[in-house]
């Protein structure tokens, strides 16, 4: 698991290293407290590639629409206002 998917549970959705580590069964308690470590070392490279990431995100939805957007049927015409079958 990449450090700024673990910093991002930490700093954005406030979790603690132990419930990061329960959401992941396959990291150990003391490889995310390594990830945050490495974090405070280089935050400002960290910090920025997770910039660039939600603007990409932002980039992409407002260029193609959600993921839900695109899985979403199309309306279909429904001239006797009843069920579409």
């Amino acid at each position: 698991m990449a450090v700024k998917f673990i910093v991002g549970e930490y700093v954005h959705w406030r979790m603690t290293p132990a419930e990061i580590c329960d959401s992941h069964p396959g990291i150990t308690l003391a490889q995310v407290h390594a990830a945050l470590s490495y974090y405070y070392d280089n935050q400002m490279e960290i910090d920025r590639q997770r910039l660039e990431d939600m603007e990409f995100a932002e980039r992409m939805e407002r260029e193609q629409g959600t993921l839900s957007d695109r899985l979403r049927p199309a309306e279909l015409p429904n001239a006797a206002g009843g069920c579409v079958r």
